[in-house]
């Protein structure tokens, strides 16, 4: 009792996720109902449906299929694919707004709605590049009586 395994961390962490999906989950919901009653709001969907429907997604592709070594490299190539095109998002919409127009004074908003895009976008593309990376990985033979464990 008290001894925490490798499989009963990876079943905490994947709890964990679960119950931190619902909050993205619920916020994009809540959106979406608002959307649906009130008319579309491209600005608000723009910022929201990105960024929170992106999370939501990855937090429930790691509670409902961490326990496989491969769909976790696969969440992790997602997950830094939407960090790396994620911050080039907000960098470029900051300064490249001000290069676009240099005379407005809000230019450098432009980064709070490339950011949220290019984040998801960069999940789409990591899932992609994680998908075509864990196919050319050559799959070790696992003794049947290693199968349980796994």
């Amino acid at each position: 009792m008290g001894k925490i395994t490798v499989n009963s961390a990876w079943v905490l962490a994947r709890v964990a996720a679960g119950f931190a999906a619902v909050v993205p989950t619920v916020v994009a919901c809540l959106m979406l109902r608002h959307q649906i009653q009130h008319g579309v709001d491209w600005l608000e969907g723009a910022l929201v449906y990105p960024l929170f429907g992106t999370l939501a997604a990855l937090a429930w592709w790691f509670a409902l299929c961490g326990q496989h070594a491969e769909s976790r490299a696969r969440i992790m190539f997602s997950l830094v694919g939407a960090m790396i095109l994620g911050v080039i998002g907000v960098i470029a919409g900051f300064f490249g707004g001000g290069i676009l127009y240099p005379q407005s004074n809000m230019a450098g908003l432009l980064g709070i709605f490339t950011g949220p895009m290019a984040f998801a976008a960069g999940a789409v593309v990591g899932a992609i590049v994680g998908c075509q990376w864990t196919r050319r990985q050559p799959r070790p033979e696992v003794p049947p009586d290693r199968l349980a464990e796994e």
